[in-house]
Order: structure tokens, then C-alpha cells, then sequence
């Protein structure tokens, strides 16, 4: 891009020199526009070319024109040149206007002595006089003088004799560059989080790097390569030249490449500043670590070729002692966060999770925690550094749900999973919906995830999903008898069922239970800590302590399906468990109750006594469990229930009780049982 001017002005940017023939009437034309202008504020516009493209700018109303100040330039000497090396001289100001020189040219001191030296090493100013080379070596450890002519922005021209001088010393090189290119590098961008302690940064390039911005940065380590081959190549003196380039971080780094829209704007040499490496001087080994982060201008895109090169110079002479070439390309990370199934956060699949709560109040409160359990770093404490790039979203448009996730409002949750709450306590854990949508709503939760911050993970690696409010009841595995049908009594027409005639298995395959139990030493073992120790608990997640078979919902079908008793009708009583007595001569008399528990010490037995039955009723009993009697030598009895036929039911004639097993939230579950009449 070239200079360019407004009406009023000229602006300072990186551009090429124009060139004047006529020196003083450019002079005059500049002073005089300066001195009209001189402490006046005027509106500037720029406008400029590049290409076929015109860019202008808004204008600034703040500008202002001044004259320039007194300004003492002094060029720098250059005291490590090269042969066939071109080289661009620097100045130093002490003015507050140091950007006041608008064009310079080099000229060489015209002593006689200095033009020799021009003469005998082959000095010549190149690039419009811009720059200068030598071209002999035999100029080594010698010098010439070259004068810096310059302009300033209001016209004054320093020139000859008036113009300061400065030296270029050009110095033996010690080595000739030697170069190796590298194993391509074809790998998934899976980086690590540097953090100073497992994982560290290595050496920057030309001493800067970009600013995170106080975002992570995340660093892939490649392979060590191994420098063998090239060094072995090398003169001892040339190994000295290397040692003392590398221990003094004198490299320079390119890239080429990343074609299609990554290198549209030229951002090659952008991101070659998210390169670091490390050299083993002991084992002879390169390591190249690539950064990357959010809080970085560019990083390197995904998928697309490119091509390092390392080149290592003699400090001295900033000439190539050796270059290493590494052609690589980064693919998609590999997933890290995954979908692993928690205690009670189960993925059905990737697009469906199903979350097994407490009840809390009238509320289900779910460990959403569990679901994102490789989030992780150390269990449900510390989050792995990429977690808050892991984002959940529910839809703006709606909130239908009474309930909250993370927190949010189904409409406003747009938290990443760095928000998800851990607690001992289920009434923290901040993702809760109401009983009455526990197992009947589906939510929809949008998923975004971007490794590191940059790189946005496929729609394969992560999908939105459903989430449900489960229930472990709801959710069973097995509620089914273990045996197809069970034949009653010939003469009282009951049968009697206990746990260990079910198989009940809830959504995480758990057993759980219908009935006190015992346990091994003759003790009633109470049904809600049976259950509990399964992870069923009774009032928070399981059954309410309260519920009990018998009160359930109950219906009962024939073998064509057709509802014959129904509990809510009538058709279907519950009875009550009491206690009966033995005579001498092994009779059985109910003494309380429609069913009686009796002890039959003559005969060292006990059990259950029934009355009945009814004509045209179906009549079930709940049966509590009965501990030992050790005295008598009686054992322990679980609970269970008791089921009694109707007369009107023929004796090959099989009906199915359909039991409601119903949970703290509401949630029922079918247990079907069929009896069939003895003959």
C-alpha cells in the first residue's frame, strides 16, 4: 500500500516511498500546506488503494495539524552483516515526533579510504537506496560508512554533509545452513492445558507470543524428532555455531501454507507465533508445541496443510546455521468430555438421558453432575481445564417445564457444565423438575462444545438430547412372577406369595422388595432398609414407606383379557392379617382377622390360616413377616401376600390380578399375577 494524503494532510502508515524529481518543489508544496493549516482542527478522511479495492475511512473530526519539532535522528550501526545478505538501517530520536521522517535514502561516505572499502568488499545500495549488501568476502571483520539522507514530514531535507553517518561491519560466517525436513505431522489437535507444573511451555520465537487475554492456553507436544542426521553433517565449528544460536533462542520461524479461507488474509506468519519449541542438546531431539487458545488473535485451522520452518542463524551474523522443515496438519480433537454413565444419570444413548432423582418435597431433584462425569478432573470437585467450553441450552422460546436446570429456567439455561452443582445434599443440586412430569417429559437440551474455546466439536462427537426425569420404579427392568401361574388351595382357595416368588428389578437393575423379610438369625429385616440397601429408598426414591401390595390398585382378568373383578367396584376386598389358634387335635381356629397366623407347637409348625372363601368376591391379604420363636423352635416367617379365589371361578379356569405398584412420585408399574383355582 502507498502513501496516502487527504485534502489536508498525510497520514503515517506502513507503505512503499515515492520518489520526488523535483526535491524542492515537493519541499515548498509540503511546508506550505502544513503552515496554513499549522494548530487547526480539520475533519480527515483516508482514502486508499489496494488492488482493484478503494477503502475510506470514516472521518476523524478530532484531527488537528502541528508543525514538527526540532527532530535529531541517529541511524544505528550494524556491526554483524553477511555477505549477499540485504539489510535496512534503523534509527534512533529523542523526539517526541519520532515518526517525522517521511522518506530516506543511502548514500556512501565519500572519503576516499571509504569508497576503496566500498570498492574491495563489493558494497552496494540496493532497493531504490533503501538498503544495502555486501557482495565479497572479502569484506570479513572489515567495514564501510554509509550516509542516512533523510526528509522530514515538513519538508526539511538532510542531506550530504549535514546527514549523520553510521558503520557496517561484516563479520566471517561460520557455518553453512544445513537442512532437514521432518516426518509429516498428521494428528488430532488434542492438547493439554499448560500449567506450568505437568505441563510447561517451551521456548517462544523471536521472544513474544501472542496475549491469551487471560483465557487457558491448551499446548500439543509433538514426537521428540531427532536431530542426529543434521548435526552429523555439520563441522565442529558449525556445532559451536549451533550450541550458542540454540542457547541463545537465535531461530526465526515461517509458515506457508493453510490454503482456502484460513490464509485469505495472509495469517500464516500470525499464527507461526503459537509454535514453541525445545531442543534436547544431550540427545540430540527437537520437540515443536503448538498452542492454542481462545483468547488468541488467529490459531491454526483445522484440516488444512501447512509447512514450518525452523531456521537457526548464527547470532552474530544472523545467517542460517540450519533449518528444520516440519509439514504438518491437525485434524479434529478427539472427544474428551464423552457420555458416561453415572450412578443414576444413565444414557440410554447419545441423545437421550434419563436421570434417576430424589423426591424432594414436591419436586424430583436430579445429579445432573453424574451425567458429565469425564468433565472431571477429580470426582465432582475439580473440572477438567475444556469443561467451559462445554455449554448446555435450553430454547428461549419456551418455558414449559415447573423446574429449573442448573439453575435456569428451561428458557435461560445457557450455562456450561463448569455451572452443573455438586452436593451430598439433593436439595442443592439445582436441577429439579416437578413429581407430576417425573417419566412423562421429554427436554430438549442443546449441546455446544468447542475444544479449547476455538475448535467447535462435530455434530457426531456432540449431540443435543433428551432428558428425562426417570423413575426407577417407572423405569424397571422386571416386575414379572418367576413362575407363569400359581395354583391356590383346594379347600380355602388362597395362595400365598412372598419376595422370593418375584423377580423386581429396577431401571439400574437393582432388586428391590414388596415385603418385610427376615434375616438369618430369625429377626424381621423391615422392608424399607431392605430396600434401601439397594439404593431403592423408600420416601425419596422408591416406594413410599406406607405402600403396601394390597391397598395398590387392583383388577383381575380372564384369559381373554376381559376385566371380570375390580377392586374400585367392590369385586376385589382387602382383608386383614390376625391370629389364630391350635387345638389339641391340630384344628386351626381364626381368632382375629380373615387370615390368622398360628403356631402349632405340637408339630413344631406355624403359617397362615385363611376364611372364606366368598362367592363372587376375589379377597387379597396383606401378610406381615413374624419373627422366630426360639423358645418353641419355631422359625422366622416373611411377610407377603394373600391371594383367595372366588367360588364362581372354575378350578381350570386361570384369572391374572393386575397389581398398581405405585412410587413416591406418582410413577406405576404393572405386577401381574395369575391363579388358577385348585381341583
Amino acid at each position: 500500500m502507498s502513501r496516502a494524503t487527504s485534502a489536508n494532510g498525510v497520514w503515517v502508515l506502513p507503505h512503499d516511498f515515492t520518489r520526488y524529481e523535483d526535491i524542492e518543489d515537493a519541499r515548498t508544496k509540503n511546508y506550505l500546506l502544513f503552515k496554513a493549516n499549522d494548530g487547526a482542527k480539520h475533519a480527515l478522511s483516508l482514502t486508499a488503494m489496494l488492488g482493484n479495492t478503494t477503502i475510506k475511512t470514516a472521518y476523524d473530526l478530532g484531527a488537528s495539524l502541528k508543525k514538527i519539532g526540532k527532530v535529531e535522528v541517529y541511524p544505528n550501526n550494524l556491526t554483524n552483516c553477511a555477505v549477499n545478505k540485504e539489510y535496512v538501517p534503523t534509527y534512533s530520536t529523542s523526539s517526541v515526533d519520532a515518526n517525522a521522517v517521511y522518506d530516506y535514502w543511502l548514500t556512501f561516505e565519500q572519503s576516499a579510504d571509504n569508497l576503496k572499502a566500498v570498492q574491495l568488499y563489493g558494497a552496494e545500495i540496493v532497493n531504490d537506496g533503501h538498503s544495502f549488501r555486501y557482495t565479497r568476502d572479502t569484506g570479513v571483520n572489515n567495514s564501510v560508512k554509509l550516509v542516512y539522507n533523510y526528509i522530514l514530514m515538513d519538508g526539511t531535507v538532510v542531506e550530504g554533509d549535514k546527514a549523520p553517518i553510521f558503520t557496517a561491519l561484516i563479520r566471517e560466517e561460520m557455518a553453512t545452513e544445513h537442512t532437514v525436513t521432518l516426518e509429516r505431522l498428521n494428528v488430532p489437535m488434542d492438547a493439554k492445558y499448560i500449567d506450568g507444573k505437568d505441563n510447561k511451555e517451551l521456548t517462544w520465537i523471536d521472544n513474544w507470543i501472542w496475549s491469551n487475554n487471560g483465557e487457558k492456553v491448551f499446548a500439543l507436544n509433538t514426537e521428540a524428532y531427532s536431530l542426529t542426521e543434521l548435526l552429523n553433517g555439520m563441522s565442529d565449528v558449525e556445532k559451536a555455531v549451533w550450541n550458542s544460536a540454540i542457547a541463545n533462542n537465535s531461530v526465526k520461524l515461517t509458515v506457508i501454507g493453510g490454503e482456502g479461507d484460513n490464509n485469505q488474509d495472509n495469517d500464516n506468519d500470525d499464527m507461526g507465533h503459537n509454535v514453541r519449541y525445545s531442543v534436547d542438546t544431550k540427545n540430540n531431539t527437537i520437540t515443536f508445541q503448538f498452542c492454542v487458545s481462545y483468547g488468541y488473535p488467529y490459531n491454526f485451522s483445522l484440516n488444512n496443510a501447512y509447512q514450518l520452518t525452523l531456521t537457526v542463524n548464527d547470532q552474530d551474523t544472523q545467517t542460517p546455521v540450519a533449518s528444520i522443515v516440519l509439514p504438518f496438519e491437525f485434524t479434529q480433537p478427539t472427544l474428551d468430555i464423552t457420555r458416561e454413565n453415572g450412578e443414576k444419570a444413565i444414557w440410554t444413548s447419545d441423545t437421550e438421558l434419563r436421570l434417576y432423582g430424589d423426591k424432594v418435597g414436591n419436586y424430583m431433584y436430579a445429579p445432573l453432575f453424574e451425567a458429565f462425569t469425564t468433565a472431571y478432573e477429580k470426582e465432582y470437585s475439580k473440572f477438567i481445564p475444556n469443561a467451559e467450553y462445554y455449554v448446555l441450552k435450553g430454547n428461549p422460546k419456551y418455558n414449559i417445564y415447573d423446574g429449573k436446570i442448573m439453575d435456569y429456567t428451561y428458557d435461560k439455561l445457557n450455562a456450561p457444565l463448569t455451572e452443573i452443582a455438586y452436593s451430598s445434599k439433593a436439595e442443592e443440586w439445582e436441577t429439579y423438575i416437578h413429581k407430576g412430569d417425573v417419566n412423562s417429559s421429554e427436554i430438549e437440551i442443546f449441546a455446544e462444545y468447542n475444544f479449547y474455546g476455538v475448535y467447535p466439536a462435530t455434530e457426531e462427537q456432540v449431540k443435543d438430547f433428551t432428558l428425562v426425569f426417570a423413575s426407577l420404579l417407572g423405569d424397571a427392568k422386571e416386575v414379572k412372577t418367576k413362575a407363569s401361574e400359581y395354583i391356590s388351595n383346594n379347600v380355602t382357595r388362597e395362595v400365598i406369595l412372598k419376595d422370593t416368588d418375584f423377580t423386581l428389578t429396577d431401571a439400574l437393575g437393582n432388586p428391590f422388595y414388596l415385603f418385610d423379610g427376615i434375616t438369618a438369625d430369625g429377626n424381621i429385616d423391615p422392608r424399607d432398609e431392605m430396600n434401601q440397601r439397594q439404593g431403592f429408598e423408600e420416601d425419596t426414591e422408591g416406594f413410599a414407606r406406607n405402600f403396601v401390595l394390597a391397598n395398590a390398585n387392583i383388577t383381575a382378568v380372564d384369559k381373554n383379557g376381559k376385566t371380570i373383578f375390580d377392586k374400585a367396584k367392590g369385586s376385589i376386598i382387602v382383608g386383614t392379617a390376625g391370629t389364630a389358634d391350635v387345638g389339641p387335635d391340630g384344628s386351626i381356629t381364626i381368632t382375629q382377622g380373615y387370615a390368622g397366623f398360628y403356631e402349632n407347637l405340637y408339630t413344631k409348625t406355624n403359617g397362615w390360616a385363611v376364611s372364606g372363601p366368598y362367592e363372587d368376591k376375589v379377597v387379597v391379604v396383606n401378610l406381615p413377616a413374624k419373627q422366630a420363636n426360639k423358645k418353641e423352635g419355631l422359625p422366622a416367617v416373611p411377610g407377603g401376600i394373600m391371594i383367595q379365589l372366588p367360588n364362581n371361578i372354575g378350578t381350570t379356569e386361570p384369572i391374572t390380578l393386575k397389581f398398581e405398584l405405585v412410587d413416591v412420585f406418582g410413577v406405576t408399574k404393572t405386577l401381574s399375577v395369575t391363579v388358577k383355582a385348585a381341583k
